[in-house]
């Protein structure tokens, strides 16, 4: 129960607004998040003719939007992106709880689409 209430508390404060000069630069973001949005209109391109493989491309959708949600909130958290303080600070929040601890702690964001996933892709 104690580690749960330090997880939760650690969300819900505010991170130090330092942490986003950490981040990669924004325009390494801005294309993870732009190549994820293309490969997210791909997949949902395929669920339409591809029935019979309907449940794996679903599942590497719901992983690539997750994986978006990251990505778009790095790029919102980042300091030259154009917003207001407090706007990148709500962003630096979500990508702290989207990430977890050890990776924030790292500043490690995971591939900006399932990678694991393009083995399969040929099938």
């Amino acid at each position: 129960m104690t580690s749960a209430v330090l997880l939760l508390a650690w969300a819900l404060a505010d991170p130090p607004p330092g942490d986003a000069y950490r981040l990669p630069p924004l325009r390494v973001i801005s294309s993870g998040r732009v190549f994820n949005y293309q490969y997210r209109n791909r997949l949902r391109w395929r669920l339409e003719y591809e029935r019979d493989r309907d449940g794996a491309l679903h599942a590497a959708l719901e992983e690539a939007q997750h994986l978006y949600e990251v990505w778009d909130a790095a790029e919102g958290a980042h300091p030259d992106w154009n917003a207001s303080p407090g706007t990148r600070a709500g962003y630096l929040r979500k990508l702290r709880v989207l990430l977890g601890p050890d990776a924030y702690r790292r500043m490690e964001l995971p591939p900006c689409v399932p990678t694991w996933r393009f083995n399969e892709e040929g099938r």
